[in-house]
């Protein structure tokens, strides 16, 4: 397509629009978001954006790629939220592990008290 050949040139406002066209053409979102990146060096703001897409569309194993190869930091809450009520266990497992490598759980207690009940093997424990 122009898009994938540069003919249409990369702007916010074009890749807008392709996401606005996803629900008749699911490819336009991944072309939405690699204009994304691609603008992402000139445009600072753009990271958020497409971290925003990424949570919208519920692809929180991709947002954290994403935080992780840009090496953001976000709020750990929303997606450790996200991720406890979309009653994954392994979904959390992995947001929860992913904060806490980075260091992000400082105001996260809620969520250290889901884990441990969820993940703590209470056998291993011995009084």
């Amino acid at each position: 397509t122009g898009l994938q050949y540069h003919v249409i040139s990369d702007s916010v406002h074009v890749a807008c629009q392709l996401l606005s066209l996803e629900s008749n053409y699911p490819p336009a979102r991944q072309l939405a978001l690699d204009m994304f990146k691609r603008l992402s060096s000139s445009h600072p703001k753009i990271n958020e954006q497409i971290l925003e897409i990424l949570f919208v569309k519920s692809q929180l194993l991709q947002a954290l790629r994403f935080i992780k190869a840009h090496k953001l930091k976000v709020p750990p809450q929303r997606y450790l939220e996200a991720a406890e009520t979309s009653k994954d266990d392994r979904l959390f497992f992995i947001v929860y592990n992913f904060f806490k490598q980075q260091q992000q759980l400082d105001s996260c207690e809620i969520y250290t008290k889901i884990f441990q009940e969820r993940f703590l093997d209470l056998s291993l424990i011995h009084i």
